[in-house]
């Protein structure tokens, strides 16, 4: 892993770009063959290790491929069951929390990311279709910051809390999960937002211009 942490899916990207010729032909060729047979191997953990060339990185880099090469529109093909989409998350989430115990769970918890990622497309599209969200350009700017920030500060919260706080219950251990995170990302975008408007050029640079 990078020493920050999150990093690691950028380099995979970067290396899967390098061999983005072989993608396309295979994608183009064989279509939704390619990319379902690459969703098994992620799901399955079928895979070498190999710094730098993650089936993760391979797989979703291919499926988002696959709907430009082939013209295909993401936003109205995930939209089309919303509803059904999130009930199935529903299921699958509590088989994620009731199965962890067992070995075939690491399956059940990727099928879980795929139709999370539905859901919330489906989610964000009906309601922007509907005027009942509207897109916020600072959150869209900043994201690329926060997830490049977030992965170090989570951490040291997450111990320094656990460290002085010391929950004994459920409860507490949850309450931790949910706030370490949302006090991470609204330091995040106070960061962000000074940084902005102090120093434009250089968070550009730092961002890469995302």
């Amino acid at each position: 892993m990078p020493i920050n942490y999150p990093l690691w899916f950028v380099r995979d990207l970067m290396v899967v770009i390098v061999i983005s010729p072989i993608v396309y032909f295979c994608v183009k060729h064989l279509k939704i063959i390619f990319v379902i047979t690459l969703g098994l191997l992620w799901i399955l953990g079928i895979w070498f290790t190999l710094p730098g060339f993650s089936i993760t990185a391979l797989f979703f880099f291919s499926y988002g491929a696959y709907y430009t090469i082939n013209k295909k529109n993401f936003i109205r093909i995930h939209n089309s069951f919303p509803l059904y989409s999130f009930v199935l998350y529903i299921i699958i989430a509590i088989c994620d929390l009731l199965t962890r115990q067992y070995d075939w769970h690491k399956y059940v918890h990727s099928i879980g990311i795929l139709v999370g990622l539905s859901a919330i497309v489906s989610f964000v599209a009906y309601g922007i279709a509907k005027q009942k969200l509207h897109p916020n350009h600072f959150l869209s700017n900043s994201s690329f910051f926060i997830y490049v920030y977030h992965g170090m500060p989570l951490a040291f919260l997450i111990k320094f809390s656990v460290k002085v706080l010391q929950p004994q219950t459920d409860a507490g251990l949850i309450m931790l999960y949910l706030v370490c995170p949302l006090i991470t990302i609204l330091l995040g975008l106070c960061i962000y937002s000074v940084l902005i408007k102090y120093l434009p050029k250089f968070t550009a640079i730092i961002t890469g211009g995302r």
